[in-house]
Order: structure tokens, then sequence, then C-alpha cells
């Protein structure tokens, strides 16, 4: 046995404890610097190292062996294995390693370092330094079987291509693991150990398999049923998504073959890529996932639907955007916050500065990637302003149609690889933006405007952030600058917010996606904007209520109900005919068993009422209740559902109560298109509403429309006022004003454009579901498309404009008081 004064002299081992040091720091520094992980210099480095260390023993011929060979020769294994994992981001063998099977690796590497001192350690401490043992050889046998195909390949190239040994260190360690233990044994009971992590290893994937089983099973039996019974309103993807658990395992299972690599048909399954990467995500060689995969088998539901139900369930939308280039090596570096806020109007003003960078080296080639962000915004909000720097100088966006400006943006992304960017509206309150190209070792800037409501809440309004997903922002700074507009008072102080004057408080330090300002609210005040020969007039709105007999009563009842929930609905409808939907419109009969019926309900995880079956709207109330995931109306495009949800009138919305006030996608689109009358609350207001036989009325007209977050009213009157509002007032009117006028017809996705929508989106510079801004990079580009701006419109917003356009008569007053103004000067020169 050594000692550990006998283990500090001897250079080998000390040498290898530093070039492992040295070569994991080198390894790292990707993760934390702009360094490109794939550089060849990387990897000849550790390659280098490991080599360097394989001849050790000519460096050290004169030093004494007192620790033994075996130490040795784990440093030197560890070495290639970090050799091994850096070639891989380059020339990919597996993919990259999930967090579990990273930690593990590392784990027992610091084990085989400790191996020279383990004797040293205590009888309880050596057993779970066996049992780790054991737990890291199941990982590199797996990995040793998984490489078998290589080897052949890689016997033959090691003269050549030296870097092929690579593929046989989780070979080698699969061997000297086992010779590790045997020499440093002491007592049986360390065997039992070493077996003790072996076992446990095959435990975890049978329990895990077990599981996959379980769920896959489900997952595919669902499937196989809905192909029998055959729902030809509902897509087959939607019925399998509605009843599925919303876990890890079915997540996992959605994403085999987008996220995990998996298997494919051949013999070699291990090295072929995915036909798709599930957008920015990296594909992750999970073990778990692989196993399971191949004693499991494949799950039935085809990768588009998969990726329908993990956009429905799980929030990937963003994930699942179409791109024309990769994104891997993109991130977030910088993000610059400059908001206005006008608490008397309820209204604010975002401006963001993106900065994304490429942290891939710069190469003799250019290599270009695309952005692709997914803002998030409040209810009513709209974007009103994009610019791109093009060579250091920040170009407008222009709004045109969204055909024109896809059709544009596809042409020279694709194509011609020059410099556009464009965003487009999507549903449930969100845009998308797209910049390209990010050139390999440099980086790009944007700026988006967006002008939004203040949420109300009681006595206070909210601001709620823009946030965004997209490149990695985990290492992004933030600086964020508040103005107020009026009345500074009413802003509730936060800690991290730093007052500088009376009016502004700057916040500074990482990004954060999700946060809120608080205002106390200081009372509405009229306000007018003019422009074109209209004012545009904001005024408190007050929820008025009008007498309805309800006669009819629809219960849209999935799993965000509870049961007090449906005793207190229930309670509530007394007299009255109650609906449900159950793949087809059927009426309750009050003695059957509600608790059967609502357990039938529940097992639904989302619902999709189909609204258009609502016949007498005068007397019928729908009582609905969502969390934050459902199928967008974009996804049920085609179904005989959507086609028959096309027909909807909108000149008589359906009267729908909502409990709570988190909304899926698909009600909040609904109720964005205006095809609802509609209230919130809880089921006590509900039995008030129920007593009282009222409902809120429809206050909306063409010239009138209503922002409920913010409980504002806008009107349009003919004829110039006193301008005291910012320009976003007439915005907010626009954008509102055109999603009323699309009603039903923003269910359907043709290529029919209202042109006069067309027209009311580029007076006000919105972007909505008819009209795009895209910035190009020369004005042929813009020729060439037919893109003009319009010349009578309010063009990109901008945080230094808090007032008003002047109307044309004022400007004409301004013209001639400057005119008179420069006759006097002159005037008094000439004195």
């Amino acid at each position: 046995m050594t000692s550990l004064k006998i283990l500090l002299k001897d250079k080998r081992i000390l040498a290898g404890w530093i070039a492992i040091a040295l070569s994991a720091l080198v390894f790292c520094l990707p993760l934390f610097t702009g360094i490109d992980p794939d550089g060849f210099g990387l990897i000849a480095f550790h390659f280098g190292l490991a080599v360097t260390y394989l001849f050790s023993k000519l460096i050290f011929r004169g030093a004494k062996q007192e620790v033994g060979l075996i130490h040795y020769q784990f440093i030197k294994l560890i070495l290639f294995l970090i050799s091994a994992y850096a070639l891989n981001r380059e020339m990919e063998v597996f993919a990259a390693s999930p967090v579990w099977l990273s930690v593990i690796l590392v784990l027992g590497c610091l084990s085989f370092l400790a191996a020279p001192l383990l004797h040293l350690a205590p009888a309880f401490a050596r057993f779970i330094f066996f049992a780790v043992y054991g737990l890291v050889f199941t990982i590199f046998l797996y990995l040793a079987i998984s490489l078998l195909p290589l080897y052949a390949f890689s016997a033959f190239a090691i003269i050549g291509l030296g870097f092929s040994v690579h593929s046989f260190i989780p070979l080698l360690f699969t061997i000297a693991i086992p010779i590790l233990v045997r020499r440093l044994v002491v007592n049986n009971r360390e065997y039992w150990g070493f077996g003790l992590g072996i076992a446990g290893a095959l435990l975890v994937c049978i329990i895990f398999v077990a599981g996959w089983s379980k769920r896959l099973n489900e997952i595919n039996d669902r499937y196989a049923k809905a192909m029998v019974e055959y729902d030809s309103q509902l897509p087959i993807w939607v019925q399998v998504a509605q009843v599925l658990d919303k876990d890890r395992t079915t997540e996992k299972i959605l994403k085999t073959g987008l996220v995990y690599k998996v298997p494919s048909d051949d013999i070699n399954f291990l090295w072929r890529m995915p036909n798709r990467n599930f957008g920015e995500e990296q594909l992750l060689h999970d073990p778990l996932v692989v196993l399971a995969h191949v004693l499991c088998g494949e799950v039935r539901l085809p990768e588009a639907d998969r990726i329908k139900v993990l956009r429905s369930l799980y929030n990937a939308r963003h994930q699942a955007l179409d791109r024309l280039w990769s994104g891997d090596h993109l991130s977030t570096s910088q993000v610059a916050t400059r908001v206005n806020v006008w608490p008397e109007m309820h209204l604010s003003y975002t401006e963001k500065i993106i900065t994304v960078s490429n942290h891939q080296a710069k190469r003799a080639w250019p290599i270009e990637e695309e952005a692709i962000y997914t803002l998030h915004m409040p209810e009513g909000a709209v974007v009103t302003s994009l610019s791109l720097w093009i060579d250091g100088r920040e170009e407008k966006g222009i709004l045109t149609t969204k055909e024109k400006a896809e059709q544009a943006y596809t042409t020279i992304v694709g194509r011609e690889r020059r410099d556009p960017s464009v965003i487009h509206w999507q549903e449930g309150n969100s845009v998308s933006v797209r910049v390209f190209p990010v050139i390999a070792g440099g980086s790009r800037m944007f700026r988006i405007g967006i002008t939004a409501p203040l949420r109300k809440q009681g006595s206070r309004l909210s601001y709620d952030n823009i946030w965004f997903e997209g490149p990695d922002a985990g290492n992004a700074r933030e600086t964020v600058r508040l103005e107020m507009i009026g009345s500074a008072e009413s802003f509730i102080r936060q800690a991290s917010f730093a007052p500088e004057g009376s009016q502004v408080f700057t916040r500074t330090g990482s990004y954060m996606p999700r946060w809120d300002l608080q205002f106390n609210d200081p009372g509405m005040k009229p306000h007018a904007f003019s422009f074109d020969g209209y004012s545009y007039v904001m005024k408190p709105y007050f929820k008025q209520r009008s007498p309805v007999v309800f006669k009819n009563v629809f219960l849209d009842v999935n799993s965000s109900w509870t049961i007090k929930e449906w005793n207190d609905v229930w309670n509530a409808l007394e007299g009255r005919d109650v609906w449900i939907y159950d793949r087809e419109l059927r009426k309750v009969n009050r003695k059957a068993d509600k608790d059967a019926l609502f357990n039938q309900l529940h097992r639904q995880r989302f619902s999709l009422f189909p609204f258009h079956l609502v016949g007498d709207r005068e007397s019928s109330l729908v009582i609905t209740k969502s969390d934050a995931y459902s199928p967008n109306l974009s996804d049920l495009e085609g179904s005989g559902f959507m086609l028959s949800m096309q027909q909807m009138d909108n000149d008589l919305p359906v009267m729908v109560f909502h409990l709570g006030h988190d909304f899926s996608p698909y009600l909040r689109s609904l109720k964005e298109f205006r095809l609802f009358r509609f209230e919130f609350g809880d089921s006590r207001m509900l039995g008030d509403i129920m007593k009282k036989n009222e409902f809120a009325k429809n206050d909306e007209t063409d010239d009138d429309l209503v922002i409920h977050s913010a409980e504002l009213m806008i009107s349009r009157r003919p004829g110039s006022l006193q301008t005291s509002a910012p320009d976003h007032l007439m915005r907010l009117f626009a954008y509102n004003s055109i999603m009323r006028k699309t009603g039903s017809a923003g269910l359907r996705r043709d290529s029919t454009v209202n042109l006069d929508l067309v027209e009311t989106a580029k007076q006000a510079y919105v972007v909505s579901p008819v009209s795009s801004l895209i910035v190009l990079e020369t004005q042929r580009d813009y020729d060439r498309f037919d893109i003009k701006a319009s010349e009578n419109s309010l063009r990109n917003a901008s945080i230094q404009n808090k007032g008003a356009v002047p109307e044309p008569g004022e400007w004409a007053l301004i013209i001639m008081a400057g005119l008179m103004l420069i006759f006097f000067v002159y005037k008094w020169k000439l004195n």
C-alpha cells in the first residue's frame, strides 16, 4: 500500500493530475467564453496532451514507479476521454450527453483519480467508492457496445488517422475498471459494493423501461383506437393529446428522434442523424431513452403529429417553427429595454434592442446562421416598429402584407443569403422575429417596439415585461430604463430599480424573462390623438350588463375544472337545460349520475368546444375553464372541426363565461377575434349572473373598441381634437379594429387578402394577421418585391415620439410660424 507522502513524490501522478485539470479547464472554456468549441485547435490540444502523457514513461524514465501502473493507465484513459468528447463536438459520434450522464462520468473520473488514496478512507467510504465504480462500469459497458460497429474501421484507420483511437476508450475503461477493483479490494464486502453499483444501474434501467413501456403502450393504444373510431371532425393527434398524461416520460417519447437520438433500422443506427432536429434544442444521446426505444419499440404517432402534440401540451411552439438555416451556435448576449409608461392612459410602449451572437470562431469562409425569436406580449399588445443594424447603420422596417414579407424573406434567405429581418403575427399574443445572417464570430442587433395596454387589477395597474424564447439568454445582460410620462408618483418602487431623476428608473443585471411592475391607478382622464381627419379618444370602460333569459347552458369540462366548481356550477343551473360535448352535443339528464359524468369529462387534458354548434345565442351560455395548454387554431387547419368553425357567424357573438383568468391558446384566439361576448370570474360570480339573469353587453362597434384587460375604451370620431395622447392610441385602435373585423375569417388561412384591413394596418404601422414588418438590405430589394412604405402613415413607433403627429392644418401653422421667425431674425440682422 502506498502512503500520501510517497504518492505526492510520484512525478507521473502529479503531472497526470495537472494535465487532467488543464484539459478539463480548456474543455469548459467554450461554455463560459466566446471560444469556438468546434475549432480544430482545441481538439488538437486535448489530443496532444493525451498523447504526450501516453509516452510519459519516456519523459519520466528516471523516476521510480511508486504507485503502480494501473493508476497511470487511468490518467491516460481520462485524458483520452476528455479528448474524445472534445472531438465529438466536431465529428459527432454521440450527440450531447444529458446532465445526469455528464455528472456520472465526471464523478466516476474523480473517483478513479482518488483511487491511489483509497486505502486512507474508512470502510464505509470505500464501499461507496466501489459502488460508484460499478455504476460507472455499466455506463462504459453501454458505450463500448454502442461503438462496436466502428471498431473495424477505427482499427484500420488508427495508423493514418490517430483520432480513431477514441473509439476504443469506452472499451478500455470497461476492461480496466474490473482490474482496478481487483487490485484495490481488501475484503469481499467491497466486491458487494461494486456489484451493488451495477445492480443499482440495472434497477434504474428496469424501472425506466417499465415506465416507458406503460406510457408508450398508452399512446399507441390511444392512437390505434382513434384510427378505428375515426372522428372526422378532430384530427387523430388531438384525440391522442387530449388523454395523455403530461409528464417527463411522455415528453421524451414524443421527442424521440427529434431531440433524443435513437437507433435507426440499419447497423449504423447509433450514428445516424434524425431527419429533423426540434428547433434550437440540442440533440441528446440519453442511454436510458435508447435502451427503452430498443426494448419497447417505436411510437406509432407520426413525427408531424408528435410535433403538434408537443406544441399543444408542452408550449413547444417556438421549437417547432420552421427554419431555413441552423441556429445551433447562437446566443443572446445583450438586451436593452426602454419603457415609456402613461399611467393616466393605461398605456405603455416598450423598445427592446437585442444582440444575438454566433460563438463559432471566424473562418475563411462565412458560416451563416438564422436567429429566430418568439416574443410573448400582454393581451391586447401589438408590435409597432422593427429595425435591423446593417453595416453599422440602423435600417427601419417597412410594413407590408404578410404574404409579400414572407415571400421576400424566404427568397433572399433561402437562395441569396443576404441581410433581411422580418416579424410575423402569431396566435396567442405572440410574434416571431427572424434575423439573417449571424456570421460566425459576429453578432447582429435588432430593435423591436411594442405598444401595450397596462393591465388593471383593482386599484392598481400592472406592466408585464415582453419576454422571448430564442437563442440562449442564460448569460445575457439586460439594462432596463423606465420613464414615467405624467404621474411618476404612481410607480410602486422596486428594490432592483434605482431612480435617475424624478421620472426615470433603471435596472442593470442578468436578463430576466418574466417580471412586472406595479403602479397605483391615478384614474383615467379622457385623452385624444388626431390624424388624417379622425380623432381617437380614450376613456374608462365600465362593464354594463343587460337582461338575458338563459334557456340552454353548455358545460365545457376538462381536467382544469375542480370538483367544487363542478358542483357549484351544477347547483347554479337549476331549471335550465344543460348540455355537454363529448364528441357530440348531448343534453344531460339531471337525474343522471353527475359525478360519473364529471369523471368522464375530467379525463380530457384540454377541450375544444364547438362554438359553431351553439344555436340560440341570445339565450345560450357556454361555461368553460382552461389552462395554458391547447392546440392553436392553425394546428387544426384542414380538419373537419375547423372547417365547421370557419362558418361561424360573428354578427352575434356567443356568450361565454370563463372560470378563472388563465385562457388556453384556443379560447384566447377566439376571444381576440371578437367571437365571444365574454365574462370571467369564479363560480360565485357565475351564480349571481344566473340569479339576476343578466350578462355583459357587447359595447363594441366599428368606432368604439374595448380593451378589457385595461378597462379602456377607444372611440374614433371624425374631425380633429386637441392632441394630448401619443400615437399609440391610434395604433391600439387599428390593431383591435383589424381583429374585430377579421372575426371568423381569422380562422381561415387562405390567400384572400382584405385590402381595407391591410390599409388600416399600413396607416397605423401595426403587425397583424394580415400585415408584417420587414427590413431588406437595399431599395432594389424592396422594389423587386413591390414593398413600398405608405406615405400617409404613422411609420415606425419610436421611444422619442411621446406625443402626436401633427395634422395637416397644424403642419401649416408650424411652417408659417417658422417662416415668420426666419423673417424677423433676418430683418433684425439687416438692421
